[in-house]
């Protein structure tokens, strides 16, 4: 997804001057028949930023050795998006050269404008003329930072895949899970698209905890369900037939001498902004009949869990 909804795909200079007009006021943006004042390249390097309330943010670090990022936050839709790359300055133009994108390398996408400094305001005009308008900021955020957590999970319920994955539905806050030891990883089954609403009777929520029993630190590796293993890790996991659940399964909902917990986690991947891997659980109903008690075979799951 473009970082603006503007029109303009692959486009980075174009994309700050349409986000700076959105965050200071249509006031601020106009056609200029004059160009600024060609500025040297040293006036450029810092953090800027343009906010709309509950809307949009751009934050936009240009650095010394002529790298750049760019983080874009749509608060409409709860995604976020990077990009990285190179800028140089001639006679007064600023040209940003993307080489990532969201993390993965892109051709070169290339753009150019003019921009001019007063004080802590940046000034951006592109070759059309228009202009837009960005502050200085104290921090450079990550699309982490914004919490909403795009979720590639699926797996086979009794036989049947089942795609679990959602965008911007649940907010997470990745690097204090893996610090504190107890990570939550989120999916959910909406086939008529109703959203998070009670009165969907298709919708299915699966809930994957992965922890460590002491709180230590989470790292990559083998996580099961049973209870005091030899390194501590364990995982568990919860299958709502509805949501917010009003019937629901779980690994642990079962006497294990009649029916032995069944299930593991396998993290392979595990960073600030990456956790992904593979899982298998036998769930089970506790509130019906038994034991032994109604149970959902969940199995050749995997998941990948990013924030763009």
């Amino acid at each position: 997804m473009s970082p603006i909804r503007s029109g303009i795909v692959h486009r980075p200079a174009s994309r700050l001057i349409t986000v700076g007009c959105l965050a200071w006021g249509v006031s601020a943006c106009s056609n200029s028949a004059t160009a600024p004042v060609p500025e040297s390249a040293e006036s450029l390097v810092g953090l800027w930023q343009s906010t709309v309330p509950d809307v949009a943010q751009t934050t936009l670090e240009f650095r010394a050795g002529q790298e750049f990022s760019l983080v874009h936050a749509d608060y409409v839709d709860r995604r976020c998006s990077s990009e990285k790359g190179v800028w140089s300055v001639s006679d007064g133009t600023l040209t940003l050269r993307v080489t990532t994108r969201n993390g993965e390398l892109v051709s070169d996408s290339v753009e150019s404008a003019l921009f001019s400094r007063v004080g802590n305001t940046l000034t951006i005009t592109s070759v059309s003329g228009v202009q837009g308008t960005f502050g200085s900021a104290s921090s450079m955020p990550g699309c982490a930072d914004y919490g909403w957590m795009s979720m590639v999970m699926s797996a086979e319920v009794d036989g049947i895949m089942t795609d679990f994955s959602t965008r911007g539905s649940f907010l997470i806050n990745l690097p204090a899970g893996i610090s504190s030891g107890f990570l939550r990883l989120t999916g959910f089954f909406d086939p008529d698209q109703l959203g998070l609403d009670p009165s969907c009777m298709t919708c299915r929520l699966l809930n994957i905890d992965v922890y460590h029993e002491l709180g230590a630190p989470l790292e990559t590796g083998t996580y099961p369900t049973e209870s005091f293993g030899p390194t501590g890790n364990r995982s568990e996991a919860q299958y709502d037939l509805t949501y917010p659940g009003i019937s629901q399964f779980g690994s642990n909902d079962s006497d294990p001498t009649i029916q032995p917990w069944s299930g593991e986690v396998v993290v392979a991947t595990l960073t600030s902004q990456v956790a992904e891997g593979t899982f298998h659980f036998i769930v089970y109903d506790a509130t019906g009949s038994g034991p032994p008690y109604p149970n959902v075979t969940i199995e050749n799951g995997s998941f990948r869990l990013t924030f763009d």
